[in-house]
């Protein structure tokens, strides 16, 4: 063995160590998390560079086994409240402070699987994402006023909504 070989398998995470260390900072985080934040937060935390590949790998393993979601909106993970359990999941997305909320529906699985069944067709995962106000930012009168666009408005720009 030679000392370059030795060097590297001391830095050699196990398996299991990065998706671990990763659902950890997903918990700690606490709201939905960029691939890019993760990217500097797992490096930050285990004291090395990780390569996006390694880290869309762990996010694959963590999806896959029911512990981490996606906000395909935000194109952002978020660390699932109700591991393991199926059904329809439905994140409501506040537009002015960011929050995601994500709570379980029966009663819309049975309305979506209903609807689907009658199409013949066999719903695998259902997510439903609602953008709009939370409680605390409704509460606060930040909800935006619209008014009926003119012809000397210009055309709205779809927003693009980001994660840290």
């Amino acid at each position: 063995m030679t000392l370059r070989s030795a060097t590297r398998d001391r830095r050699r995470l196990p398996a299991a160590a990065l998706p671990a260390t990763l659902l950890e900072l997903l918990r700690q985080a606490g709201r939905p998390v960029g691939a890019y934040a993760l990217l500097q937060m797992l490096s930050a935390k285990l004291e090395r560079r990780i390569s996006p590949h390694s880290l869309y790998r762990a996010l694959g393993r963590l999806t896959g086994q029911g512990l981490v979601v996606r906000v395909e909106r935000r194109d952002c993970y978020l660390a699932t409240r109700h591991p393991g359990i199926a059904g329809a999941r439905l994140f409501l997305i506040c537009g002015i402070c960011d929050a995601v909320e994500e709570k379980l529906s029966p009663r819309l699985d049975a309305q979506l699987a209903g609807e689907a069944r009658a199409s013949g067709f066999q719903v695998q995962s259902s997510v439903v994402e609602v953008e709009g106000a939370c409680r605390s930012c409704a509460d606060h009168g930040q909800l935006a006023t619209t008014r009926p666009p003119t012809q000397a408005d210009p055309p709205p720009r779809p927003r693009r909504l980001v994660c840290s």
